[in-house]
């Protein structure tokens, strides 16, 4: 092999490959790019005082009447379409009446004939008395308490016969069954012409009678909002009455709704109403009423008490059975701070919102929240003052530091502290869900929002 070639070779390629070599050296460097200003809207965190609610699912109902016979006798007449609104008095069904009008009829005769014995009694006293009142001999005492014992006897007689009559007439009138109140009936359980037989322990159910006026709701809260709800009272009835009660008093449940209906104050427990799926506004709560009742104990397994509140429905469109949403008002939040709810962001250990510095940069904040309202709205604990600007849209392009280009600011939404903005959260703060999860509340607790 020759290696003299070789040598030259790998010379000659090596001069041939350094210009190529240094040329690459003296390239020009790329100039970078400044950042692109990410489009974002902002808005300023305002101070606002805002009374909150407590939103509670529940139950229409009311206390159902059964119609039963109370006698034994053939169904005759129904005087109903099923269906009906019946009203007080009315009659319902009637019971064949012969052997109960010939019973009345038996019972006056037997009085009659008690009132002839006890005159002819009497008159046999009275003559005794005559006898008596003309000298010894032409009576004894013997003969006069005789004839006075069986006047009375006789009188007794009448008092029982008269029982009989009375207890006769009331199996004829219950051959007629009337509604015992205004109501919607159901329809007959029994048809015409069946023996009914309402004399034992079990009679049958005709049919069954709703009183649909008032409406009741019921519904569950939770041990601590049940202690929230009674102190809201507490602090409205003492600023209307002063101290014309103790606390000891209006903090008693049952006195404290006597205390309430006697002084006429039932719009301290009053609440609102709509029901699932009814059309309109979701956020509209058409019916309102008072709470007239909560339970005497509250439930150990499940840390809840029971409440009742009472609906005006005087045009029965409320029906009982229906799954509703009740609104109670609670505490007043003053002077706090909110901010828009879309402007939250989150990681695996904070919450945080991203706040414009001195040079309009957006920096990356940690917050504390507390209750989210019915408008979009967040309360803010810790972390941002009122008045600071934060980026309300456009938060996932975000970047520490990076530049921005600010859109129209958003309104808020906030309204004067002088006066408090209408919005439902719950009484705690919650920790936020996760950013694709939602949770839907169990039936009978506290529901944040719509």
């Amino acid at each position: 092999m020759n290696y003299k070639k070789l040598s030259r070779l790998f010379l000659l390629s090596l001069i041939l490959c350094c210009p190529l070599a240094l040329s690459g050296c003296y390239e020009k460097p790329i100039e970078k790019k400044e950042a692109e200003a990410v489009p974002v809207r902002t808005a300023e965190a305002q101070l606002d005082t805002v009374q909150l609610y407590g939103y509670f699912t529940g139950n229409t109902a009311v206390d159902p009447v059964n119609i039963v016979p109370r006698i034994r006798g053939y169904l005759e007449e129904i005087k109903f379409n099923p269906g009906d609104i019946v009203e007080e008095g009315a009659v319902l069904f009637t019971i064949e009446q012969f052997d109960y009008k010939t019973s009345v009829e038996k019972a006056k005769g037997n009085l009659n004939i008690a009132t002839a014995n006890a005159a002819q009694k009497k008159a046999d006293y009275d003559r005794e008395l005559e006898l008596q009142a003309k000298g010894p001999g032409f009576t004894t005492q013997a003969d006069i308490d005789r004839t006075k014992a069986l006047w009375d006897e006789a009188l007794g007689q009448i008092d029982v016969k008269k029982a009989d009559l009375a207890d006769a007439e009331k199996q004829l009138e219950r051959t007629v069954i009337k509604a015992p109140f205004r109501g919607k009936i159901s329809r007959n359980l029994v048809e015409k012409g069946n023996l009914v037989d309402g004399s034992g322990s079990n009679p049958p159910t005709l049919a069954t009678l709703n009183a649909m006026d008032p409406m009741y709701v019921y519904f569950q809260v939770s041990d601590s909002e049940f202690l929230n709800i009674q102190q809201m009272i507490v602090n409205e009835v003492k600023k209307i009455l002063g101290d014309k009660y103790s606390d000891e008093e209006l903090f008693n449940s049952a006195t404290l709704l006597e205390i309430a209906q006697k002084e006429k104050l039932e719009m301290v427990i009053s609440f609102e109403m709509r029901l699932l799926g009814q059309s309109g506004d979701p956020n509209s709560y058409p019916y309102s009423g008072i709470i007239d009742y909560s339970d005497n104990t509250i439930d150990m397994a499940t840390g809840t008490n029971m409440v009742r509140g009472r609906i005006k429905n005087p045009n029965y469109v409320i029906y009982p059975g229906l799954v509703c949403r009740v609104k109670i008002p609670g505490k007043v939040l003053q002077d706090a701070i909110f901010i828009q709810e879309k402007a939250i962001s989150h990681d695996l250990s904070e919450i945080y919102v991203w706040v414009l510095d001195e040079k309009g940069l957006p920096q990356r904040r940690t917050i504390k929240i507390g209750e989210r309202l019915e408008d979009g709205r967040v309360r803010v604990l810790s972390g941002l003052n009122s008045g600071e600007r934060y980026v309300v849209d456009g938060v996932q392009k975000v970047r520490a530091g990076a530049p921005i280009t600010e859109m129209a600011p958003e309104e808020s939404g906030a309204t004067s502290a002088d006066e408090p903005t209408q919005a439902a959260t719950p009484q705690e703060p919650a920790p936020a869900p996760a950013p694709q999860e939602s949770a839907a509340p169990a039936a009978g607790q506290p529901e944040s929002g719509n």
